[in-house]
Parts: C-alpha cells; sequence; structure tokens
C-alpha cells in the first residue's frame, strides 16, 4: 500500500513539472508573453506557474494579491495559515530591475519573509531579503526563460516555488544552503591569495 501510494505521488509529481515544461516552452516561443503588460503577466504567467505548482490562486488564505504592508505593496504575499511565506513583485522592464530590488528587499524585510521575487514573467530574481549582505549576495537565484532550457527553469521553480516545498521550509533551507556555499567560496578565493601573498612577501627564516 505504502510502495503503491509513493508511485502515485511520484506520478502525479511528474505530470505536474511535464505541465509546467510545456507552459515553459511555450512562454519561450510566443512573441506575445515578452509584450505583455504588468497585469497580463500577473494573470497570464505568474498565477498560472503558481497554479502549475499546486498554489490555488482562487483561495486568498493561499495566494493574496496586491497585499499591503506600511503603505507598501506585494503583487503576491504566499501564506501558511497566518505565516507569510514569499512575495512577488511583479514589474515589466527588466532593465528597471536593479532599482526595484531594494524595493523588493525593504518590503519582504517589513513582512518578513523568507524568500522574495521579481519577475517580468520571463526573467525570474529569487531573494533570501532576511540574511545579511548586499542585494547581489542576496540574490541566490535567477531564471533567464529566454536563455535557459525549459527542463532546468521548471526545475528551479519545483525546488523553490512549489506549494509542498515552500510550506514545508525545504524551499527556504535549499535557498540557505545556496547562500552559504556562495559566501564560503567568496572567502575562500579572496582569504587565500592574500594570505599566500603575504606568505610569499615575507622574509626567509
Amino acid at each position: 500500500m505504502f510502495l503503491s501510494f509513493s508511485k502515485r505521488a511520484r506520478e502525479k509529481e511528474g505530470d505536474v513539472m511535464k505541465k509546467l515544461v510545456e507552459f515553459i516552452k511555450k512562454i519561450q516561443s510566443d512573441a506575445r508573453f515578452s509584450a505583455f503588460d504588468e497585469a497580463a503577466i500577473k494573470q497570464g504567467v505568474a498565477l498560472k506557474i503558481l497554479s502549475l505548482l499546486e498554489w490555488d490562486p482562487f483561495d486568498v488564505d493561499e495566494v493574496q494579491p496586491e497585499y499591503e504592508i506600511q503603505g507598501a505593496k506585494a503583487d503576491f504575499c504566499l501564506k501558511k495559515e497566518k505565516t507569510n511565506k514569499v512575495f512577488i513583485f511583479v514589474r515589466k522592464n527588466e532593465k528597471d530591475f536593479p532599482k526595484h530590488q531594494d524595493k523588493v528587499l525593504s518590503v519582504s524585510v517589513q513582512g518578513k519573509v523568507p524568500i522574495g521575487i521579481l519577475t517580468n514573467g520571463l526573467t525570474w530574481w529569487f531573494f533570501l531579503p532576511l540574511v545579511q549582505g548586499s542585494a547581489d549576495e542576496k540574490k541566490f537565484l535567477t531564471i533567464e526563460m529566454e536563455s535557459q532550457k525549459a527542463e532546468e527553469a521548471s526545475e528551479i521553480f519545483e525546488n523553490f516555488l512549489t506549494k509542498e516545498n515552500v510550506l514545508s521550509g525545504q524551499a527556504e533551507k535549499a535557498a540557505e544552503d545556496i547562500y552559504t556555499a556562495r559566501k564560503r567560496n567568496f572567502f575562500i578565493k579572496e582569504t587565500i591569495p592574500k594570505a599566500w601573498e603575504q606568505i610569499m612577501s615575507e622574509p626567509k627564516k
């Protein structure tokens, strides 16, 4: 019985990801998506992807639109009961993302959400707002649908935005692992050459 249930769960998960891959390929092949305004991006891309990741866009206790906090708004708030888990911000022009990311981070910090996302439907920037560091350090992952394979983009969505992974905390844990690994690699890259240079510059004993 247990094996049968597990098999059904795997088949269901595979079917969900197959549909997501198909939708991403549709986005990549249809030029209309790149011309969408923000309202169309929210309805035609963001909510569609969330629904494929098993969120219920009709349940405001799961997906709350226009979530307001201290005079600012997140376009979508993904929730577990009364706990905010993810803020999603939709902006049309990717070139303006750098100037929007500070707003994304500040509003996400106010809402105490572990993950903040900035998207124009094709590009998705994932942030860890509550960790230490600059905006670039807090951005732990990017999806670029125009250049990435649909399967790769689908896998990222599966790991970091499925309802199950977000509500269980697995998405946050995986994001923190990426952040920690990058901080460690940066430390090694910056520290070891300097230490070696100091050693080589000292007089021989």
